[in-house]
């Protein structure tokens, strides 16, 4: 999966000078197009500005507009032939800069997500997937990413459907935003907005462990029953 997207919006940028990206498991807003035109032409000369993502977590509390959140988003996204070509392909050397870098623990929102895993096991070959890498890339470099306040993208892939999507009913649900508009605004990340994506992914990983440990649990008691049913 990895190859085919990078080699993918490779072969667009090298034709375009920007480029929008969807997969086929997304929902998409009404005001999806304009939201990814207007910010792709709006920034198209900031070389600090390297991703514009169309989706945000469904957080508490309300976002601005349009903010930067320095968090890539492989759901709906769009870059630029400038931006792309700082991306590296090799994991195990991102790990090292990162290590370099004493940024490992931001890179992981302060703890709220363990991105540094999904690094480490696309350099093990245990997975082989393009967005951590992306980010780790966008993240060296210090660049900005664009969010809209309200999502404009849900992906449908948490139906349990998804290749790399559990079942979810969070993202399910989530609301769309009809439209989102693009103006300029200040070029350093919102905290805020930061903040509230870390609580929101802690909780989400805090589930996810809940669930699994009920499944485990479920699993061993059916074993042991399955067992004294034999005796």
């Amino acid at each position: 999966m990895a190859e085919s997207i990078v080699s993918g919006v490779g072969a667009c940028l090298d034709a375009v000078p920007s480029v929008i990206v969807i997969e086929d498991d997304l929902i998409l807003s009404p005001g999806f197009l304009r939201y990814m035109n207007d910010a792709l032409v709006l920034y198209a000369d900031d070389e600090q500005v390297m991703h514009v993502s169309a989706y945000m977590f469904p957080v508490r509390g309300s976002l601005p507009e349009t903010f930067f959140f320095n968090s890539t988003s492989c759901w709906g996204w769009g870059t630029w032939r400038r931006a792309w070509r700082c991306l590296e392909r090799d994991p195990a050397l991102l790990i090292e800069r990162l290590e370099r870098s004493g940024r490992l623990r931001e890179f992981n929102l302060d703890g709220a997500y363990d991105f540094e895993s999904h690094l480490r096991a696309n350099a093990t070959g245990e997975m082989s997937t393009w967005a951590v890498r992306w980010y780790a890339s966008v993240f060296l470099a210090r660049g900005l990413c664009l969010h809209p306040g309200r999502s404009l993208v849900r992906n449908a892939g948490h139906d349990g459907t998804g290749t790399h999507c559990a079942e979810n009913q969070v993202y399910l649900q989530q609301r769309l935003g009809d439209w989102v508009s693009v103006d300029r605004v200040p070029l350093r990340e919102n905290l805020r907005a930061r903040a509230r994506a870390g609580d929101f992914l802690a909780g989400v990983a805090a589930a996810s462990l809940k669930g699994r440990l009920r499944r485990r649990l479920r699993l061993a008691v059916r074993g042991a029953r399955t067992r004294l049913g034999r005796d």
